[in-house]
């Protein structure tokens, strides 16, 4: 980042008084004049949320985890078996592009990367790696809107992120609701894209991505919602309850109609017995 960062961050919030952790912490190691090492608890500032370190405790609500969580499912579902395309959620990106530090995306999703990336990293390496973006995500919270609202739409242009979409949620009606924001990636800089009742359409993903009452959501090209993993994990479960129970009346089926065929090869037998010793009397009256 340049030389307007400190205008970039001018408006994020300060935090309250008694409160140095509202943004978070960072544990630091320090040497007392013993030589002893020991970790300090230090505050983080605005300027660490846009540009985190390893291992950073940033403060998120109930509500941001559950989006995150949500959408990065959503992704890893529908790009499942695309090579070279990764998810993230909250991991450390370094762009290597000059004048542009890091950034830790709610989501962010790559293509391209050359090598199987190795999860217990905790930078991603985007040139390294050969990755290109296709979309960074954030979910707006009200202590990060002008990190997420202004610094980020300039800084993720500089990296090229060809979309970007912010999630917005308003409880000032009572009932919690979400709603978009987007841009989208012009040399000049990014073009807010028009609002549209099925969402933001994002092409490299196939997914529309829209508020659905209280949560955020992505739907596909026909407008089915992509489900969350619980609610996948129901649905499985559902089935294999469906299909034990199936089992269990086709094997029960199965009995009664061994012990009907049974039933019924016992009397073909004892019917022939008869036929036999009937057959065998008449002979007798015969003689």
């Amino acid at each position: 980042m340049g030389s307007d960062a400190p205008q970039l961050l001018s408006r994020a919030p300060l935090a309250p008084v008694g409160d140095p952790y509202f943004y978070g912490w960072r544990m630091v190691p320090r040497w007392d004049g013993a030589g002893n090492n020991h970790w300090e608890k230090v505050p983080l500032t605005a300027w660490d949320v846009l540009h985190p370190e390893e291992d950073d405790f940033i403060v998120q609500t109930d509500a941001h985890d559950d989006d995150c969580h949500y959408l990065k499912g959503a992704l890893k579902e529908v790009l499942a078996g695309r090579p070279g395309v990764n998810v993230f959620s909250d991991l450390r990106v370094d762009w290597q592009v000059p004048q542009l530090s890091v950034h830790g995306p709610d989501i962010v999703v790559f293509e391209g990367a050359k090598s199987r990336w190795v999860r217990e990293r905790g930078t991603f390496p985007v040139k390294d790696m050969g990755a290109r973006p296709l979309l960074v995500i954030e979910i707006v919270s009200p202590n990060t809107r002008d990190i997420d609202t202004v610094s980020k739409v300039i800084e993720y242009h500089r990296a090229g992120v060809p979309v970007y979409i912010l999630v917005h949620r308003d409880e000032s009606g009572g009932a919690p609701a979400v709603h978009t924001e987007a841009y989208r990636f012009e040399p000049a800089g990014y073009v807010p894209i028009p609002d549209d009742p099925r969402g933001v359409w994002v092409e490299s993903v196939g997914l529309w991505v829209r508020g659905h009452g209280d949560r955020i959501a992505c739907f596909d090209a026909h407008g089915v919602r992509i489900p969350e993993r619980p609610e996948l994990t129901r649905e499985r479960n559902e089935l294999r309850v469906r299909a034990e129970a199936e089992k269990a009346r086709a094997e029960q089926e199965k009995q009664r109609a061994d012990a009907e065929k049974a039933r019924a090869d016992e009397a073909a037998r004892k019917l022939a017995e008869l036929e036999a010793e009937l057959k065998r009397l008449r002979g007798g009256d015969s003689n």
